[in-house]
């Protein structure tokens, strides 16, 4: 039952600043206009209220949809994360397919700038720039000549 009227809030918030908005400034042209027609010592005050309210009402509605926005994106954050754990950096099994403990380097690739290779530590395949000397890997933190 609540869902009928409350789901979906941020688009119903961003709905209502616009319509907040446009009966602001209907209801700002028609004081304006209302105040120039009543009095000649109120021209000045009805002009300024002909101009000066629907640009306030716009930038008041402004905030009003920014929050109706940010409830939209908090709910898509919801909706994309439940029932997801949280994710962790964990070490992983070495690749026994790719696993030489014998201490070389293989490597599976090479281009202009980088180099593609298996550490020979835990198996797992990192990247390196291409003019490294020697670096450390960052699933084990071996150090990797690369000479």
């Amino acid at each position: 039952m609540l869902d009928k009227w409350y789901g979906d809030i941020g688009k119903k918030i961003k709905g209502l600043a616009f319509g907040t908005f446009i009966l602001e400034a209907i209801a700002s042209v028609i004081t304006g206009i209302g105040l120039m027609a009543s009095d000649d010592d109120l021209v000045p005050v009805g002009i300024l209220v002909l101009f000066a309210g629907p640009i306030s009402s716009y930038v008041l509605s402004l905030f009003i949809f920014a929050f109706g926005e940010l409830v939209d994106k908090a709910c898509d954050i919801e909706r994309n994360t439940r029932g997801k754990k949280p994710q962790t950096k964990k070490q992983e099994e070495p690749k026994t397919d790719y696993y030489e403990p014998s201490g070389k380097v293989k490597v599976i690739a090479k281009d202009d700038t980088f180099i593609d290779l298996i550490c020979p530590h835990c198996g797992k395949q990192v990247s390196f720039a291409r003019d490294t000397k020697s670096a450390s890997c960052p699933w084990c933190d071996a150090n990797i000549n690369l000479q």
